[in-house]
């Protein structure tokens, strides 16, 4: 995840400036809005675009918990962020 310099965060992954995007840090609701999450500190957490966009995409939201092993298998596989798996798992 990046925020702020979008540069630096491209150096370091070596990636390129266009696809960076859905990295940004983003607030991610871990109790949705939609099902009365409120914009409190314990129901907020970081989380990059991608992902918070992708688990409130699903047809059931997905718990905290149950969503990061979700994310684990899927980086372990290579099959998470195209770009930039094998940089995840150095």
């Amino acid at each position: 995840m990046w925020d702020g310099d979008l540069t630096l965060f491209s150096e370091r992954y070596h990636l390129p400036v266009g696809s960076l995007s859905r990295f940004r840090c983003t607030a991610e609701h871990l109790n949705p809005r939609m099902d009365g999450g409120e914009d409190r500190q314990e129901n907020l957490v970081a989380a990059c675009k991608f992902c918070n966009l992708t688990r409130h995409r699903m047809g059931k939201v997905l718990s905290p918990a149950t969503y990061q092993r979700h994310v684990r298998k899927r980086v372990t596989a290579r099959k998470w962020h195209p770009l930039t798996c094998h940089h995840l798992l150095k």
